[in-house]
């Protein structure tokens, strides 16, 4: 009986988030003020802090949400409009914690940033010390107390199976999860749980992707806001028209790509597998595979870009024409010249220069602190200026430390490079998508951008700015 009983309340609580679900489609378009508001410790004042979100979970493009500078006593109030929940990286000076935001709550926050001037390394962030005052109940403490019982089973037990993760541990964590159902009333919480463990049954080949298809997206909310729904649908869908020969052969497949003027052909190609016959599904699927083969040789680009084109006009549901923008935008990266957003520095020496707009050389960029990182790469970097500086512009721009320090630490340097003050830090960071330091961007001689990310120091960059300029 007791077990039952489980299944009842399980069951009620599916309905409750799936009704939850359409109750969040329909207002979906009107947008809530959301406040997180708090202190920072031991902050000085004008103390930059973002909110940090991604556009979607399909191509992951994240932006700034919203910004504000700390007040004395390292005191803030930043404050966001949306219209559905956030998974964001709240960020002060490079360091980030995760967060979930709700539309329309006010959040308190005591934050505390790391001392150490150690950086973690390339494309991780140093983390940041965040405590939620108030609302007592919110999204980010109950997800963090998944999180915990996932890893803590992952390092348990993973590491004393030479990382292997077999099927009876699949269901054993799938178990403990579903366990923390019965402890949660809240939607997006009970989705993220049923799609962790969705994903556990994937990745273990505990069910055939038929059954995990019928049971996770078939007749199902899709749930693009969900991080866990879309971690999962990332992998079911990853590559799919590229290793599904039953589906769809390599000739036929750039035949349906490279001859056709729509994407229909592939829409009814994914209907066969018997699982998507919901149309806006099989458009999101089909957005994911054409990001998949986006670089990938024989296939033309500019038919990809019509057909996520097509989807964003024909589709009725605004976040999948949202997600169809966001692929396009991506996949036009590597079509099209991209004119360098220009800015105003101030050099050390009180010299003021607009960058991106066109010049005699190439222009190097570095966005630095004083972490050991940036300061070994800053290193690295003297030494190439000193050789090519008459073929490129080297230039360090401060993204966190008091200017004053900035200015002691690099005054007496004779290498070339110009240290410099932005004099817009949030919008810079905003759209060159700067997310972690040290940071590099390349700019040609006409004012486009020629690579972001650019090469570090580190990453024989002496070597890759030699065929730039075409010294041999």
């Amino acid at each position: 009986m007791l077990y039952v009983y489980h299944i009842k309340q399980i069951m009620v609580k599916r309905v409750i988030f799936i009704l939850y679900t359409m109750i969040c489609l329909i207002i979906y378009s009107s947008a809530a003020e959301t406040t997180i508001m708090g202190k920072i410790s031991g902050s000085k004042s004008k103390e930059l802090i973002r909110l940090l979100g991604y556009k979607d979970f399909l191509t992951f493009e994240q932006e700034t949400l919203s910004w504000a500078y700390t007040g004395e006593n390292g005191e803030f109030s930043i404050t966001t409009n949306i219209n559905e929940i956030k998974y964001i990286q709240i960020d002060v000076g490079f360091q980030q914690s995760d967060f979930y935001l709700e539309p329309g709550k006010t959040y308190e926050l005591k934050i505390s940033k790391s001392n150490s001037s150690q950086a973690p390394g390339y494309g991780a962030a140093i983390s940041l010390r965040v405590t939620i005052l108030s609302p007592e109940k919110n999204l980010t403490a109950s997800i963090g107390k998944i999180n915990d019982t996932y890893n803590t089973y992952m390092m348990e037990n993973v590491r004393n199976t030479h990382g292997r993760f077999s099927k009876a541990m699949a269901r054993e964590l799938g178990n403990i999860l579903l366990e923390k159902v019965n402890e949660t009333d809240e939607p997006y919480v009970i989705n993220y749980i049923n799609y962790l463990i969705a994903s556990l049954q994937l990745s273990s080949l505990s069910k055939t992707k038929e059954t995990l298809a019928k049971e996770y997206l078939s007749n199902k909310p899709i749930l693009i806001n969900n991080i866990a729904y879309m971690d999962f649908f990332n992998a079911f869908f990853s590559k799919m028209l590229l290793t599904s020969p039953a589906l769809i052969n390599m000739q036929n497949l750039y035949l349906a790509i490279n001859n056709n003027k729509t994407f229909l052909p592939l829409s009814d190609t994914l209907k066969k597998t018997g699982y998507l016959d919901n149309e806006d599904l099989r458009k999101l699927s089909i957005l994911k595979n054409l990001m998949d083969l986006n670089g990938f040789p024989g296939f033309d680009n500019k038919k990809l870009i019509s057909f996520a084109r097509q989807i964003k006009e024909q589709t009725k549901d605004d976040r999948i024409a949202s997600v169809a923008s966001n692929v396009i935008t991506k996949l036009l990266k590597n079509e099209k010249v991209h004119k360098a957003p220009s800015f105003m520095i101030t050099s050390i020496s009180g010299k003021k220069l607009n960058i991106g707009e066109p010049g005699k050389n190439h222009s190097f960029i570095g966005f630095i602190d004083d972490n050991l990182l940036s300061v070994a790469e800053v290193s690295l970097l003297k030494d190439i200026a000193r050789k090519y500086h008459t073929h490129m512009d080297f230039i360090c721009i401060n993204a966190v430390i008091d200017n004053e320090r900035f200015t002691e630490q690099n005054k007496q340097d004779t290498s070339n490079i110009i240290f410099a003050h932005p004099e817009n830090l949030p919008e810079i960071l905003d759209k060159y998508n700067i997310i972690k330091i040290p940071a590099f961007v390349l700019i040609d001689p006409k004012g486009n951008i020629q690579a972001n990310p650019a090469p570090s120091p580190s990453e024989d960059l002496a070597g890759y700015l030699r065929k730039v300029m075409h010294i041999y």
